[in-house]
């Protein structure tokens, strides 16, 4: 089960969204950030903040339910750090 627990939209119409995933038969209850964002070459991406050891469970997650299936990457820049202070700054 997915919980969107923030979201900041961006006036490029992009929007940055902090969720939960509770996987209530494994027992794990895991935070992460998405975030849209269009690549040097012009390709509409999702960005995924996910902790390390979770990231490709939650990245086949993101990828179901997103209707257009965009690629999802990992960003250097995308930090939970900086997504917290972009969503406190909202």
């Amino acid at each position: 089960m997915l919980e969107i627990l923030g979201s900041k939209m961006y006036p490029s119409k992009a929007q940055m969204t902090k969720l939960r995933h509770k996987d209530e038969m494994a027992g794990t209850d895991t935070v992460f950030y998405v975030r849209e964002n269009v690549t040097p070459e012009g390709v509409q991406v999702l960005e995924l903040c996910a902790p390390e050891n979770d990231w490709t469970r939650i990245a086949g997650i993101v990828g179901c339910e997103d209707s257009v299936k965009r690629p999802i990457l990992k960003a250097p820049d995308f930090t939970p750090e900086w997504a917290e202070a972009e969503l406190k700054g909202s």
